[in-house]
């Protein structure tokens, strides 16, 4: 595999695109759901995985691993159409890769510092109105990101990224 994002430079020598890599995913997810269509619905996932890269007699974790990825979601049926929602995201940062200027830096460690880990909020409301028996329309408010949560990706701390969201949903 190439993996010019996850090769440190000082296990790569010329041209990093060149540079092979070998790569394996290991992991465990659980999931579990209650129907949206009930008067109290959701899910609950989580995944406890781990990515790693040998490349040059090294191996470590890839560039993009996350040990931990969870979320939840709960819908709650408030009567007359209207509906109220949350999510929750939870995730573990990635590893840190030291920064090299121009420098050659020391192998891979098997278990790097990481980012910090990210967690946010969602919300959303909705009403419908049914037109006939399988056709509705529905006014949705939504926030993602409530919580006003940053990120912080290989070493730069990005947001708070919030979408406030107002729209129309419809089916038949």
């Amino acid at each position: 595999m190439n993996d010019a994002l996850g090769i440190p430079e000082s296990t790569a020598t010329g041209d990093a695109l060149n540079q092979r890599a070998l790569g394996s995913a290991e992991g465990f997810e659980l999931f579990v759901r209650r129907r949206l269509t009930q008067k109290i619905g959701g899910y609950l996932s989580y995944t406890l995985s781990r990515s790693t890269r040998a490349v040059g007699g090294y191996s470590f974790p890839s560039a993009f691993d996350r040990s931990h990825v969870g979320s939840t979601a709960l819908a709650y049926d408030l009567g007359r159409g209207w509906r109220a929602g949350a999510r929750f995201v939870f995730y573990t940062g990635i590893p840190k890769t030291p920064p090299s200027p121009g420098l050659i830096t020391p192998p891979p460690a098997e278990h790097p510092e990481r980012d910090p880990a990210f967690y946010r909020l969602d919300v959303r409301l909705e009403k419908r109105w049914q037109l006939g028996e399988r056709t509705w329309i529905s006014f949705v408010a939504e926030v993602l990101n409530t919580t006003l949560e940053k990120e912080t990706f290989g070493n730069n701390e990005i947001g708070p990224v919030t979408i406030p969201s107002v729209g129309v949903e419809a089916g038949f």
